[in-house]
């Protein structure tokens, strides 16, 4: 359920706990409330529901982050990536059939008219194709047993989702956002004990894609787009994700990624595509991702 608050500077879309109980026990984190009402805040994650998962993006790049405490899903986007490839949608029937549709049509014959001018002079395919999702980068961690004190939040002034919790003594922390002037999404995970954050990270995706491990601390997706209405999908693209750990060990292996008791760790996904225009998809989408 959702509430509009009326302190601070504006009114704030509040998400509010599903049970009366709930409601009354809980209480906005501090950096929710030092968002000054430009915050929108849970306390239980999206679990399997896309919608809600909070969304951030740069334009180019997006991600919706789902927040689960056992295997975090980042599901990823890049804007050119759509089903099918450049082709003409120009239908050039419609002229020599549109003496027998005027006659149809004076003649009240109104289904046989729009048939013909269906066969005859949409556009092939008659409807737009379908954007298509580069896929998810999953982070398991393990149990979910034991969890206290669960927040995640999207601060709408810093365009940043955060995620904090509790679980057998150590207080851990993610936080993500997709930079415009790098040109990634990142994923910052800290814990305040030492020698805390352990996870496995894998890629997963509707499209055709491979997985691969470019070195022992990178995993790739590399795919190209779904066909649709009769059109091969052409748009290749690439993932990468890699991992940098402070402490700890990491390594990559097979399109599986493996993080080791590590202090923290920032994860750096970059995504590039083969568009350059509506008919042109030869794109370096492997020389955008790698840069």
């Amino acid at each position: 359920m959702l509430r509009f608050g009326a302190a601070g500077a504006g009114a704030a879309l509040v998400p509010l706990p599903w049970t009366a109980a709930a409601r009354a026990a809980s209480v906005a984190p501090a950096e929710v409330r030092a968002a000054n009402d430009l915050a929108l805040w849970y306390d239980e994650s999206a679990g399997t529901e896309w919608l809600r998962a909070l969304p951030i993006g740069n334009g180019r790049l997006g991600t919706m982050v789902f927040g689960n405490v056992d295997t975090e899903r980042l599901q990823l986007n890049e804007d050119t990536i759509w089903a099918g490839g450049p082709y003409d949608q120009s239908n050039t029937k419609g002229a020599a059939a549109l003496g027998q549709i005027r006659q149809l049509v004076f003649q009240n014959q109104w289904s046989q008219a729009q048939t013909l001018v269906d066969q005859n002079m949409l556009g092939n395919p008659s409807a737009q194709l379908a954007y298509q999702p580069v896929g998810d980068l999953r982070l398991t961690f393990g149990s979910a047993t034991g969890v206290t004190e669960y927040n995640r939040f999207l601060d709408l002034t810093t365009a940043t989702t955060t995620v904090t919790y509790l679980q057998n003594g150590v207080r851990y922390r993610r936080e993500v956002l997709a930079s415009a002037p790098d040109q990634v999404i990142t994923l910052r995970l800290t814990a305040d004990k030492p020698g805390s954050i352990t996870f496995s990270a894998t890629f997963g995706s509707p499209q055709r894609t491979t997985r691969s491990s470019p070195d022992g601390t990178t995993v790739a997706l590399d795919g190209i787009s779904g066909d649709q209405r009769g059109l091969a999908g052409k748009v290749k693209f690439l993932a990468l994700a890699r991992a940098v750990a402070e402490g700890g060990s990491v390594s990559s292996s097979g399109g599986t990624l493996q993080v080791r008791s590590a202090n923290s760790v920032t994860v750096l996904i970059s995504i590039g595509s083969g568009y350059v225009n509506y008919k042109d998809v030869s794109g370096d989408y492997q020389g955008i991702a790698r840069r």
